[in-house]
C-alpha cells in the first residue's frame, strides 16, 4: 500500500471515528401542524379539538409560540377549535422529541396532525372525557445523511493533510518547531470551551440565534454573520460549534502570525513563546472567543489582513503578484465589509492606502477593490433581497448624533420651534433627560418612548442632522465631552464609575429566546469553570481591569513603537498599523456603548505590533 493511500486509510477510520462519538442527531428542526377536520364519529355531538399540552423536548410550548389561525380560540388556557373548521394551528421551532395531549370527550371531532410532513389521523370522539397522548420522534431525513457524509469527507481531508505535513520529511522540522504557537493556545482555549458549554451568549446573540431557526433574517445584525451560523449549526445544531470554529479560526490566523514573526521578522523564539503564553492565558481571549457575537470573527479578520500586510511590507509589494495571496486579501476584504456594518471603512481604506503605497502595483490593487466592491454589492443588494432580509434600522447609523442630542437636552438648552419639532419625532424632548446616560446610547434609543422606525417612516434623515449640526456649533464644549465619554473604551484607561462597561458575558442571559430554543449554560467541567470564573472576577477588580482588558495602555505602547518602527524602517510599516487605526477611527465615529467587543481587534493586533519593535531587518 503506496504512502497516500495509508493516510487517506487512516484519515478515514479516524475521521469515522470523530463522527460517530460526536454527539451527531437527526435535524431538530420540527413543523407541527394539528388539524380540526370538521369531521366527526357519528356518536359524537360536535367536532371540536382541544389540544391540553404540546411539549417538544421535555418543554411545554405555551400558546402565545403558536400561530393560532382564525377558528381557534384560547379556553380555559387552551387552545380549541369549535367553528370555522378545518383549520390548522401551527408551530415551528426546535425539537427531536414531540409530546401532544389532546382532550377526548363526547364532543369530540376528528383531529389531522402532521409533524415534519408525517400526516396522522385521530378520532377523538369518547364518551368519557379523557387525554389521548401522542408521542413523535424525530427521524434522520436524506439531508441529515448527506450533511453527516460531508462532515466525515471534510474532517477526512482535514485529518489527511495534517498528517500529510507532518510526515513530509522537507517540511516535518519546520513544522515540529512551530507546532507551539498552535497547540499551546487551542489546549488552553479548548479548556475554556468546555467551561463554558456550549458559548456565552448574550441579548444580540440570542436574537440571531432566533432569526438562524426561523429565518426571519434582518442586517440589524449582519445578515451574513448569521447565515455563517446558520451553516454551521447545520452539521451541530449547538451553539458549541459556533465557538469552536471561531477558536479554531482564531489559532489558525495566531499560530500563522507567529511563524511569520519567527521566520520573516527573524524575532526570537523565546519572545515568541512567551507572547504566545500571554496571549492564550489572557482571559479576555479565553472569554471572548467564546461569546456568540459577530465582533469576535471581524476581529480575526483584522488580524489576518495585519497578517497578509506584513507579508506586502517585507516584499515591498511582490507578494500581491501571485493570484492565490490576491484571492486571499479579496476573501478576508469581502468578510470585513460583511461581518460588520463599519468594516466598510478598514476594508476599502486598506485598497486605497496599498494604491498610494505601493503605485508599481496599482493595478493589482485597482482589480481587488474591484472584486471586493462588486461582491460587496452583489451580497447587499442582491442575495440579501432574494432572502427577503430585512435591512438595518437606519436609527442604528445615527446613534452618536442621538447620544449628542441626548447631552444636550440634558444641560437643559432651549430649543427652537422647529427644532423641537424634530426631536420630538423621535422622542417627546421633555423625556431625553431622564433616558439619557452619558456612557451608552442604548438607553435612548431601546425604551418604548423612542420611535426606532422614524428614519424608515419619515424622510426626516436631513433635518435630524440639520438639528443636530446646529445644536453642535452653538454647543461645542457639551458635545465634545460627550463624544469623550461616549469612546472612553478606547482612550481612557482606567474604567470610570458607573460606565455601564460590558467586557463579556459570562453565561448564557435569561431570556424568552433562550428559553425558546433551550438554551442554557451546560459546562462540561464545572469545576474548571469556577476557577475561571475566580480569575476572571480577579482580573476584573477595579486596579487590575485597565491593564488587562481595557485596551488604551496597549495603545500608548503601540504608538511609541510606531515611532521606533518609523525610525528604523521607514513610513510604509505603517500599512501594518492600519487595518486596526481605520477600525478605530470607524468606531471613534459610531461607537453606541462602551463594550469591548467593537475593539476586541485591538487586544489581538496591539501585542503582535509591539513586538515588532524587536524587529531586525536584514539584508535589503
Amino acid at each position: 500500500m503506496n504512502r497516500p493511500l495509508k493516510i487517506f486509510v487512516i484519515s478515514f477510520i479516524f475521521s469515522l471515528f470523530f463522527c460517530i462519538m460526536l454527539p451527531f442527531e437527526p435535524s431538530s428542526k420540527t413543523v407541527i401542524e394539528i388539524g380540526a377536520t370538521g369531521e366527526k364519529n357519528i356518536n359524537s355531538k360536535g367536532t371540536e379539538v382541544w389540544i391540553k399540552q404540546l411539549i417538544v423536548d421535555g418543554r411545554e410550548i405555551p400558546y402565545s409560540e403558536m400561530n393560532l389561525p382564525s377558528g381557534w380560540e384560547i379556553v380555559n388556557g387552551v387552545p380549541v377549535s369549535v367553528k370555522e373548521q378545518p383549520s390548522k394551528l401551527i408551530w415551528k421551532g426546535k425539537g427531536k422529541t414531540v409530546f401532544i395531549s389532546l382532550v377526548s370527550h363526547p364532543y369530540s371531532g376528528k383531529a389531522e396532525i402532521i409533524v415534519n410532513g408525517e400526516i396522522s389521523n385521530y378520532d377523538l370522539y369518547s364518551q368519557d372525557e379523557k387525554i389521548e397522548q401522542i408521542e413523535y420522534n424525530t427521524k434522520f431525513s436524506f439531508l441529515d445523511i448527506f450533511k453527516y457524509v460531508l462532515f466525515i469527507v471534510m474532517i477526512s481531508g482535514f485529518v489527511y493533510l495534517v498528517i500529510y505535513i507532518i510526515t513530509s520529511n522537507n517540511v516535518s522540522r519546520k513544522i515540529n518547531s512551530s507546532i507551539i504557537y498552535y497547540i499551546l493556545p487551542l489546549s488552553i482555549w479548548l479548556i475554556y470551551w468546555l467551561a463554558f458549554f456550549p458559548g456565552l451568549m448574550s441579548g444580540d446573540s440570542l436574537d440571531q440565534w432566533r432569526q438562524i431557526h426561523t429565518l426571519e433574517l434582518n442586517d440589524a445584525h449582519p445578515a451574513f454573520h448569521t447565515l455563517i451560523n446558520w451553516l454551521l449549526t447545520q452539521f451541530w445544531d449547538s451553539p458549541a460549534i459556533i465557538s469552536l470554529s471561531q477558536i479554531i479560526f482564531m489559532v489558525i490566523i495566531f499560530g500563522k502570525t507567529m511563524v511569520l514573526l519567527e521566520r520573516k521578522f527573524n524575532l526570537s523564539r523565546i519572545t515568541l513563546v512567551v507572547l504566545c503564553l500571554v496571549i492564550s492565558i489572557l482571559p479576555v481571549n479565553g472569554m471572548l472567543l467564546n461569546n456568540l457575537w459577530k465582533d469576535v470573527p471581524y476581529s480575526i479578520c483584522l488580524l489576518w489582513l495585519t497578517l497578509l500586510l506584513m507579508k506586502v511590507f517585507l516584499t515591498s509589494g511582490n507578494w500581491l503578484v501571485s493570484k492565490k495571496n490576491q484571492a486571499l486579501l479579496i476573501v478576508v476584504l469581502i468578510l470585513l465589509t460583511l461581518l460588520r456594518h463599519n468594516g466598510f471603512i478598514p476594508a476599502f481604506g486598506i485598497m486605497f492606502c496599498l494604491l498610494i503605497y505601493y503605485r508599481s502595483f496599482w493595478k493589482t490593487s485597482l482589480k481587488i477593490l474591484f472584486v471586493v466592491i462588486i461582491s460587496f454589492f452583489i451580497f447587499k443588494n442582491g442575495i440579501y433581497n432574494q432572502l427577503n432580509i430585512a435591512p438595518t434600522p437606519k436609527v442604528l447609523s445615527y446613534s452618536i448624533p442621538i447620544h449628542h442630542i441626548g447631552a444636550l437636552l440634558n444641560q437643559d438648552i432651549v430649543l427652537s420651534t422647529k427644532e423641537k419639532q424634530i426631536i420630538d419625532e423621535l422622542m417627546p424632548s421633555e423625556l431625553w433627560k431622564d433616558n439619557f446616560h452619558k456612557y451608552t446610547v442604548d438607553t435612548l434609543i431601546y425604551n418604548s418612548n423612542f420611535n426606532m422606525r422614524v428614519f424608515d417612516e419619515k424622510d426626516i434623515s436631513g433635518d435630524f442632522l440639520k438639528v443636530w449640526l446646529g445644536l453642535t456649533l452653538k454647543n461645542p464644549g457639551i458635545v465634545l465631552r460627550d463624544w469623550m465619554h461616549m469612546t472612553s473604551i478606547i482612550w481612557e484607561m482606567r474604567e470610570p464609575i458607573n460606565s455601564k462597561n460590558l467586557y463579556t458575558e459570562t453565561t448564557i442571559v435569561n431570556s424568552i429566546p433562550g428559553a425558546t430554543y433551550n438554551l442554557h449554560s451546560q459546562s462540561k467541567i464545572p469545576s474548571v469553570k469556577e476557577t475561571l470564573l475566580k480569575y476572571f472576577n480577579l482580573t476584573m477588580d477595579h486596579n487590575l481591569s485597565w491593564i488587562i482588558w481595557r485596551p488604551a495602555l496597549l495603545l500608548l505602547f503601540s504608538l511609541f513603537g510606531f515611532y521606533v518602527l518609523f525610525k528604523k524602517y521607514g513610513w510604509k510599516i505603517s500599512i501594518v498599523y492600519l487595518p486596526l487605526m481605520l477600525n478605530l477611527s470607524s468606531i471613534f465615529l459610531a461607537i453606541p456603548a462602551q463594550q469591548l467587543r467593537y475593539i476586541y481587534s485591538a487586544t489581538l493586533i496591539l501585542p503582535i505590533i509591539i513586538t515588532l519593535c524587536f524587529y531586525k531587518r536584514t539584508g535589503k
